[in-house]
């Protein structure tokens, strides 16, 4: 009778650990699962990060385009600089052509003047001058000749001058439109700065989250427990700026020991990142 009782009792022993070997066995399936969740999220917040770092990369690139656009335009402007002060020159250059050729002018008249005069006085001895009256009438020809030189010469150089008012004309109207298109450029600039500035601030508020979420620590009960605090701690760091630490902490509890579910509140934080997490745990 002795060995009856021992043996039932070690048959019901047996039972015992046979339950709780079960009940060990779904706690690790759970924790699994929870393990698996918690890969999966640090995935996708590494996939949002890359996300972000691509768009970083974009802004870039069209800021060194804007900074090329505003080169060429210096360069234009410093051509059109240039050509303004070369067309500069040649109208001075004409000014004094066409001073030089009034002075001329005025000398050829003085010339044609002291011929007329010599003229008159040849006519009223013209036996004795003729001679000196066909001399006069050869230089009154050349002198002709020369002022019509110089009269197309005034022509050409009044035509000049219309060309170069024309071509300074076109000179303001091209350095008017780089001026707008510098303008447009820097208003372009100020657009990708603050677009930078807030991709920026983005990912630091997802590095922030990316710290916090790894510093949540893993939620369990033992068999005999009904209620149970953890604390984590994480350095994050990914080489873009300084390193993020966060910290989380979290309570597990059921009502009873001999429960099959329970409950588990969750929360880290990291800078100006705050997440939180609520879990329940349903055993077989």
């Amino acid at each position: 009778a002795t060995n009856s009782s021992d043996i039932a009792t070690n048959t019901a022993d047996i039972g015992n650990v046979q339950t709780n070997v079960a009940t060990n066995t779904a706690g690790i399936a759970a924790n699994s699962a929870d393990v698996a969740t918690n890969t999966a999220d640090i995935a996708a917040n590494t996939a949002d990060i890359a996300t972000n770092t691509t768009g970083v990369t974009n802004n870039s690139a069209g800021i060194n385009s804007n900074t090329a656009n505003i080169a060429s335009n210096d360069a234009d402007i410093a051509q059109n600089a240039s050509e303004i002060a070369n067309n500069e020159g040649n109208i001075a250059s004409n000014a004094a052509n066409i001073n030089q050729n009034a002075g001329n002018i005025a000398t050829n008249t003085n010339d044609i003047a002291q011929i007329r005069q010599e003229a008159g006085e040849i006519v009223e001895v013209v036996g004795a001058n003729s001679a000196r009256i066909t001399s006069s009438a050869s230089l009154i020809s050349g002198n002709s000749a020369t002022l019509a030189d110089h009269s197309g010469q005034i022509a050409t150089n009044t035509s000049g001058i219309s060309s170069n008012a024309a071509g300074i004309a076109l000179n303001s109207n091209l350095i008017s439109a780089n001026s707008f298109g510098i303008a447009s450029n820097r208003q372009a600039i100020d657009i990708n700065t603050s677009g930078i500035a807030a991709n920026t601030a983005g990912i630091q508020q997802v590095r922030q989250g990316s710290s916090a979420i790894a510093s949540i620590p893993d939620l369990y009960l033992g068999e005999k427990e009904t209620w149970s605090i953890a604390g984590g701690f994480s350095l994050y760091d990914d080489s873009f700026g300084n390193p993020r630490v966060g910290f989380g902490g979290g309570v597990q509890f059921r009502a009873k020991k001999t429960n099959k579910w329970s409950v588990g509140l969750a929360g880290a934080r990291s800078g100006r990142a705050t997440v939180g997490r609520v879990q329940l745990r349903i055993g077989g």
